[in-house]
């Protein structure tokens, strides 16, 4: 992860890797930008990438000084990707794969935005217009 890679987040420059994990960094969670849930709504199955989220937390005031409080941030988990990738030189799903899943024979753990999801596992639903009609949304935004 380079300065470039976080220009514009707030906190990211002070924050420890515990804090992100713990959620208490108080950098601005990207789900919670009216732009990200409009582009979200627009392209359902759009495959993400971790600097397009980012920018939809780019300039956000934060939401306290690291360590202050406790807050859920998914923003938090994409740096933390990013670390993972600048340390092992792997993508993290790669990473999480040699190094957690095979190890602990987790044969049928993946991440779902590298892999399709397969047959046989539980469907994901929504009722997108509130109208009772159920929308398959296994693979919506992942």
């Amino acid at each position: 992860m380079t300065a470039d890679d976080i220009s514009g987040i707030k906190n990211a420059k002070l924050v420890t890797i515990r804090q992100l994990l713990q959620h208490s960094s108080g950098v601005f969670n990207y789900i919670q930008s009216l732009q990200f849930q409009t582009a979200s709504l627009n392209d359902l199955t759009k495959m993400w990438h971790l600097d397009e989220l980012l920018d939809f937390a780019r300039s956000k005031d934060t939401y306290f000084t690291p360590g202050a409080a406790v807050r859920y941030s998914n923003t938090g988990y994409v740096l933390l990707g990013m670390i993972i990738q600048r340390v092992t030189g792997k993508p993290f799903c790669q990473f999480f794969e040699e190094r957690i899943f095979k190890p602990l024979h987790l044969n049928f753990t993946k991440f779902a935005a590298e892999y399709p999801i397969p047959d046989g596992i539980i469907r994901g639903y929504v009722d997108l217009y509130s109208n009772l009609q159920l929308i398959n949304a296994t693979n919506y935004s992942r």
